[in-house]
């Protein structure tokens, strides 16, 4: 029988050699390390400006008891043109590959990071797929884009379910050129509007309202009347509009000054 401390070395052997066959499997099930930076969202209010309509010069008709004037709130915002969909493939481990396909497109400004470096978002997403005998298929879609950092490298972002932080890939390949994206138009949060009243004879009635988020301000509304037939051309607080036809049902006008 061997003595104790051969035993023991004996021992130590065997757990050796069990760690150094265990490691290899421990590295391949490891999960590669993305680079993650934060992501603070952009706000539309900062990229918007105010429309009104109609335009200057335009002739336009409403129904009774519509507004002749409405404002609104337009955003738009930087993006980066995607000429053609784009894949990029890395290691989700050192035994497993996936890889990231972005859609063509116009992938609008969504954030920006700590460093200055920006988030492109792409609609619908980031479609997500994991190889399976030299095929990547059974793709699911992630919200993520393309990263532009400050010095002009790119990398491929997504966004695990429920995480907050997005991944990058470095992707050097990938080509994009500067865009812009405008948003559907929105109602401002503040509204005037001149509400067409009706004719009498040669007089023209207006309502002239004032809204603050949907709100009406009772104390900004007045009624207005004008005498159409010494001058088709009537105002308010600095705008001017050509009365080209008022009847009983519409009112057909041109916008001369648009309200300031």
């Amino acid at each position: 029988m061997p003595p104790p401390n051969k035993l023991k070395g004996k021992k130590m052997d065997r757990r050796l050699l069990l760690i150094s066959l265990a490691l290899p499997l421990l590295a391949a099930c490891t999960t590669t390390k993305f680079a993650k930076l934060q992501f603070i969202p952009v706000k539309q209010a900062d990229h918007e400006r105010i429309q009104t309509w109609p335009a200057t010069g335009s002739r336009v008709t409403v129904e009774l008891g519509e507004s002749m004037i409405k404002t609104y709130s337009v955003a738009t915002l930087p993006a980066m043109k995607l000429a053609a969909r784009f894949r990029h493939i890395t290691n989700y481990r050192e035994t497993l590959r996936m890889a990231l396909d972005i859609p063509a497109g116009d992938l609008e400004l969504a954030g920006t990071d700590e460093n200055g470096g920006k988030y492109y978002a792409a609609e619908p997403g980031v479609e997500l797929s994991y190889e399976s005998k030299g095929a990547f298929a059974d793709p699911e879609v992630l919200k993520g884009g393309i990263h532009v950092a400050t010095n002009g490298t790119t990398s491929v972002f997504w966004f695990w379910p429920e995480d907050a932080v997005p991944n990058l890939s470095p992707a050097a390949e990938l080509k994009v050129a500067p865009a812009t994206v405008q948003r559907p138009p929105r109602e401002a949060p503040f509204q005037r509007e001149l509400v067409y009243s009706g004719t009498s004879q040669s007089t023209l009635s207006l309502l002239y309202r004032e809204f603050k988020d949907n709100m009406a301000r009772p104390a900004f509304s007045q009624d207005l009347k004008y005498d159409i037939a010494k001058s088709s051309v009537v105002g308010f607080k600095g705008s001017r509009f050509e009365i080209i036809e008022a009847g009983n049902t519409t009112i057909t006008y041109r916008i001369l000054t648009p309200l300031p």
